[in-house]
């Protein structure tokens, strides 16, 4: 068996780049580092791993402006006193093949022979409640695992099944069991500056669009036209208004990552954050 260089290793399935921007502030608050490493300076088995998931990306096949980082390449990388830490973007909550076969790619890493480590795993799973509810998304995570429908399972909780820890965290907003990370958020970035959120608000408001302006305007076969559905999201425009009035032009991913609508001390005193936190310990 090889010998490894980590004594856990915590795969973290995302939503979105948001919430990667989010895990890594509290992980960076509560004594993370940051990993810069180079793909052939990870630990093995995971830079031969990675190298061979980037180098498997046919190149000739793919039309100009691809993104060559698939989910199965993590956007971030923390370690600490042993703990190496890969979060994953996922790009949206219904991917469920996508981390299936990400979970099975990691679990695939691990071996008792001559040529392999074994890994100690926990794979934690990152969601917005959304309208849906808090319990509904547990229940979604416990199918995807494939564990039995009574597993205790509760928000920000760890259990064993298989072999490995499995938990997660539903966002959700601070009084009830729905809603979304930004409403989190905006309940920190409404204390910093009186008026500001109810003021942006106000100008969203008095601003309202179309509702065909608010879908993807193309131009095809020699005519103008809309497309698809909506894509505007009244907290998600908040948010990014916030973030123009600090950062001219950043996405909202960037902004969560660099805002200080944000302070550790935020963090440190929240209790979701807190819950989110002890997932990594």
């Amino acid at each position: 068996m090889t010998e490894k260089s980590f004594d856990k290793v915590i795969v973290a399935l995302c939503e979105g780049q948001h919430d990667v921007s989010f895990l890594s502030r509290i992980l960076l608050v509560n004594g993370f580092n940051l990993d810069n490493k180079k793909l052939s300076q990870l630990p093995f088995p995971f830079d031969n791993r990675f190298t061979a998931e980037l180098s498997e990306v046919r190149i000739p096949d793919k039309k100009l402006g691809f993104q060559p980082m698939g989910p199965n390449l993590p956007s971030m990388s923390f370690t600490k006193d042993g703990t190496l830490v890969f979060i994953h973007n996922l790009n949206g909550d219904g991917k469920h093949r996508e981390r299936e076969n990400l979970v099975s790619m990691y679990r695939e890493l691990s071996g008792e022979d001559d040529f392999s480590t074994l890994i100690p795993y926990r794979f934690l799973y990152f969601f917005d409640a959304d309208d849906i509810g808090i319990e509904n998304r547990l229940n979604e995570v416990r199918r995807e695992i494939g564990c039995p429908v009574e597993t205790e399972f509760s928000n920000g909780s760890l259990f064993e099944f298989d072999g490995v820890e499995w938990g997660g965290y539903i966002f959700h907003e601070h009084e009830t069991q729905y809603g979304t990370l930004e409403d989190l958020l905006l309940k920190h970035f409404d204390n910093k500056v009186a008026s500001l959120k109810s003021n942006i608000i106000t100008f969203l408001g008095a601003n309202v669009l179309s509702p065909n302006s608010t879908k993807l305007f193309v131009y095809e076969q020699g005519a103008e036209t809309y497309k698809g559905r909506s894509k505007y999201y009244e907290k998600k425009s908040i948010l990014g208004i916030f973030g123009q009035l600090q950062f001219s032009g950043v996405s909202n991913a960037v902004m969560i990552n660099q805002t200080d609508f944000l302070k550790a001390a935020d963090i440190i005193g929240c209790q979701q954050c807190l819950l989110i936190n002890s997932l990594f310990s």
